[in-house]
């Protein structure tokens, strides 16, 4: 797995946003049994249009609009943890790996993460299902292409995450801790630390 690109997921692989998000979405759906931080686990790595159908709510762009700045803005108020050893991986990567982030999120999302984490350094770009309107997979391409990379790893925790690693012909590695599964065989690993086994930096 020789490559010097490294592309992240973002939820359910470098943090965890499903209480805050839970809180922001709750604030403006004012349903009669509320959202969990579990059924945010569920839907995370899911474009937008299908979180509705789930949600079974109407897609409305001034409904979004509204889930996206509540969400938003619980998480400048309270935060959202990052998985274990996240930090310090990231920091020993970065010296050694061109790292990226691709996630199916709106826009707005990344910024936030890059901001209220103090990562924006550590980043080289990011790309989002908000940017592009595209399956992950088109949009994993579309990054690459704009990078003129040649080959690159994705990191993640779906089988959506996987199949878009698929579709964008590069290989997968799995983060066991995240939200969902995938199918196997597959590269994988228990702790985010272990991508310096991988990926080493001299």
């Amino acid at each position: 797995m020789k490559t010097k690109n490294l592309i992240f997921d973002l939820d359910g692989t470098l943090w965890d946003a499903a209480p805050p998000v839970a809180e922001g979405w709750n604030r403006i759906l004012q349903r009669e049994i509320p959202l969990t931080s579990n059924d945010v686990r569920k839907l995370a790595g899911l474009p937008m249009d299908i979180i509705f159908e789930k949600l079974d709510v109407e897609p409305d762009p001034e409904l979004l609009r509204r889930l996206i700045a509540s969400e938003h803005q619980v998480i400048e108020e309270t935060g959202a943890e990052l998985f274990p050893g996240i930090r310090q991986t990231i920091e020993q990567l970065a010296k050694c790996y061109n790292l990226y982030i691709v996630s199916n999120c709106q826009q707005g999302y990344i910024e936030l993460f890059l901001r209220k984490m103090d990562m924006q350094d550590l980043f080289i770009d990011h790309l989002c299902w908000g940017d592009t309107n595209q399956p992950k997979g088109i949009t994993i391409q579309r990054l690459m292409t704009h990078h003129g990379m040649n080959n690159a790893v994705y990191i993640g925790d779906t089988r959506g995450d996987q199949v878009a690693a698929e579709v964008s012909g590069i290989p997968f590695i799995f983060v066991t801790y995240g939200f969902g599964q995938v199918e196997e065989p597959v590269e994988k690993i228990d702790h985010i630390g272990e991508l310096l086994e991988v990926f080493p930096c001299p």
